[in-house]
């Protein structure tokens, strides 16, 4: 569904799926055949943000998935930042998005190696974290007009946390919240792109 004005349609098909997987690569002798996790997602937009931010991350011991999506976008032509967030755990299941109400966020990032989400929606308080070592990085191309071309910082080793509250309907005001669970993703996938990346690296 293609909503007027709203130019980035992001979807996430699955966070987690098992997954058998063979990748080989005959020019450096690779050949690997193994179980995974597999993430799906998917931008089919009439545009790429200018500035965003995205992690995806998966302990399937714990049965812990979540998957970010945000910063500037183009809003009816106006640019705002927004945040899509899912998040799934033993505890349930948790979507962030500015439609929700009440839905109330604080970011604190350096757009190079570290980015940390707090995150209020209904009943729920939710913080994600991810730090990455700034050597793992690597550059990634993304679409523009003019064709693909580098844009964007990501790390796949990015040790992740993600801790989740429950109160009630005044527990914002008060902050009175109850600790559900507090869980480490290792391995988690952090990217830094557009204008959300510190170009120094």
């Amino acid at each position: 569904i293609f909503l007027p004005g709203v130019e980035t349609h992001w979807h996430v098909f699955t966070m987690g799926t098992p997954a058998d997987y063979k990748l080989s690569v005959p020019s450096i002798d690779l050949d690997l055949n193994s179980k995974a996790s597999l993430h799906v997602e998917s931008n089919w937009g009439r545009q790429f943000p200018d500035k965003w931010y995205w992690i995806a991350a998966v302990n399937p011991e714990e049965k812990v998935y979540l998957s970010i999506a945000g910063g500037t976008l183009p809003l009816f032509g106006i640019q705002k930042e927004a945040f899509l967030i899912g998040i799934n755990t033993p505890e349930g299941v948790l979507d962030f998005s500015p439609a929700r109400p009440g839905a109330q966020y604080e970011l604190n990032t350096n757009d190079c190696d570290f980015f940390q989400f707090t995150g209020w929606v209904g009943t729920y308080k939710f913080q994600i974290t991810a730090e990455a070592p700034a050597g793992s990085f690597k550059v990634l191309n993304i679409p523009r007009p003019e064709g693909y071309i580098p844009g964007a910082w990501e790390s796949l080793r990015a040790n992740g946390t993600l801790k989740l509250w429950q109160g009630h309907l005044l527990s914002y005001v008060f902050n009175d919240y109850r600790l559900l669970g507090e869980y480490q993703i290792p391995l988690s996938a952090l990217e830094f792109g557009g204008g959300h990346r510190c170009l120094d690296k």
